[in-house]
Formats: C-alpha cells, structure tokens, sequence
C-alpha cells in the first residue's frame, strides 16, 4: 500500500507521502482510494544525482518485494 511505501522509504530517510492529494476523483476512477491513494515524492534542482540514484534503488527494492 501507498502508507507502506513511505514506511520502507522513511526507514531510509527518503521523505514520501500517501493519499489522494486533493484528486479524490481521479484515484477514486483509477479504484485507487480504498486502497490508500497513492505515494508521492518531490525531487526538484537541490536534489543531488545520487540521492536519486539511491532513492530509485530504493523503491525498486520495494518494487520487487
């Protein structure tokens, strides 16, 4: 689920959410609300290379398990 993602992730100290995001509708079409929403991350300019290099490790990590 989307609040175990950000679990796994925040053990990592990689910042994500869950929900909806204001978007009821969309997550509710894509039958995404009753199962949480969905996550969500920032990476912006003052993110370096390898901080995205770790976080997408990361997150295939969880991917796959």
């Amino acid at each position: 689920t989307p609040t175990q993602v950000c679990s796994e992730l925040a053990t990592q100290n990689i910042c994500a959410w869950d929900g909806h995001f204001y978007a009821i509708r969309a997550i509710e079409t894509l039958g995404l609300l009753e199962r949480g929403g969905v996550t969500r991350m920032g990476i912006s300019v003052y993110n370096t290379e390898a901080e995205i290099d770790f976080t997408l490790a990361a997150v295939s990590k969880i991917s796959k398990s």
